[in-house]
């Protein structure tokens, strides 16, 4: 009998599982809600400094860690509450990390109070502005007794930037659109002339409507005729194109008066339970999982469901597979495993212990196109000290 070997075998490294964090980190957000600018926050949490610590710290050594005099008497002001984190990512996000007066996308960002918290006592966001440094002193001088920002002028400023951070998001899309011209894989045309109609659309002045007209796929009033049954999706044949350039065109109508707010980098629960409620458009960049829902399912029924779902965060909608848009959309890219972008109308945000499922009604999907999204949800696996990425 072989004799059993005394040497101790060393236990197997545990395989942990590294994936991008939250765009806003919450220890950033303390120290933020405390009149600490967003890049010393960051350096600060990377060195292992906490809100606790600071208060505990001395003045001198908080000078010496780059903390302004107005940062360190925030830090001092023991009944002033932190800013609640809902409300810091609101307006952090509202305003793309910019200054709302100079929209420098390089300069790092203070939250500040329009009407002083010591008058206000409102950490609202509508009380809240993102400043620069630079214009966050300006928000606290006088010159010759009038304050350079006062609350009205940085209300307006405020007001504006968030308008146009909007606009932004859907022009990148549209750009994105136009870019890649055959990149849209389905439309829900129910959903589409019905927004269509809602912002009172002239269908007739629409670019391919007179292409569409002289095809005969829509009609007089510019809505779709029906699809013969027997097609393998509705846009089989040749009159397929002049139909999908028309459709695409309500499309772009339809998004130049949305309001779409884009999720692909904010897929975590703390911050999109706050921002998001039902009847919200947002847009949904990333890995999508499709299925059919009936295999054996032809013609103008073909029920398909999508779903996202990363980081605790679930995005599902059903479709009809019918409505894709090419032979190789119906036969490959809506189906399995792909990248894809959404654009949904929420119908559910619900809420569960470590898990957000986001339901609504899907508008249109196209493949990946543009870079709307730029975070990365691959998590990297370490074994010892290799590692690998596992793709989600």
């Amino acid at each position: 009998m072989a004799k059993r070997s005394s040497k101790k075998h060393k236990p197997r490294p545990r395989r942990r599982f590294v994936r991008d964090g939250s765009p806003i980190n919450r220890t950033e957000a303390a120290l933020m809600g405390r009149g600490i600018d967003r890049k010393t926050a960051a350096t600060m949490r990377a060195g292992g400094l906490t809100l606790s610590k600071l208060k505990s710290a001395s003045d001198a050594k908080l000078k010496g860690l780059g903390l302004s005099t107005f940062a360190i008497s925030s830090l001092r002001q023991g009944p002033r509450s932190e800013i609640p984190f809902p409300n810091l990512a609101e307006v952090l996000i509202a305003n793309r990390y910019q200054c709302c007066v100079c929209n420098d996308p390089e300069k790092s960002i203070i939250v500040h109070h329009i009407v002083e918290w010591a008058q206000s006592h409102n950490h609202a966001p509508a009380n809240l502005a993102a400043l620069c440094l630079a214009h966050h002193d300006e928000a606290h001088s006088k010159k010759e007794l009038s304050r350079n920002l006062t609350p009205a002028t940085l209300r307006a400023f405020k007001k504006a930037w968030e308008a146009e951070v909007r606009v932004l998001n859907v022009t990148a899309i549209l750009d994105a659109s136009r870019a890649d011209s055959d990149a849209w894989l389905y439309y829900n045309h129910t959903r589409l002339f019905e927004l269509a109609a809602s912002f009172r659309v002239k269908l007739s002045d629409l670019e391919y409507y007179p292409m569409a007209l002289a095809a005969g796929v829509i009609r007089d009033s510019g809505l779709p005729l029906p699809r013969l049954k027997a097609r393998p999706y509705m846009y089989d044949g040749g009159d397929g194109i002049p139909l999908y350039l028309y459709v695409r065109d309500v499309l772009h109508a339809v998004l130049e008066r949305l309001t779409v707010f884009n999720i692909s980098d904010y897929l975590d629960r703390g911050l999109l339970l706050p921002l998001l409620k039902k009847g919200d458009f947002i847009l949904l960049q990333g890995a999508h999982t499709f299925r059919r829902l009936d295999k054996a399912a032809q013609g103008a029924t073909q029920p398909a469901e999508g779903e996202r779902r990363v980081n605790h965060v679930d995005v599902r909608y059903f479709f009809n597979l019918w409505e894709a848009t090419s032979s190789s959309a119906h036969g490959l890219w809506l189906r399995g495993h792909k990248s894809a972008t959404s654009l949904i109308r929420l119908g559910k945000v619900e809420s569960a212990p470590g898990k957000l499922t986001l339901t609504g009604t899907v508008i249109g999907i196209a493949q990946e196109f543009g870079r709307l999204k730029t975070r990365d949800y691959t998590p990297q696996m370490a074994v010892g000290r290799r590692r690998r990425n596992i793709s989600i």
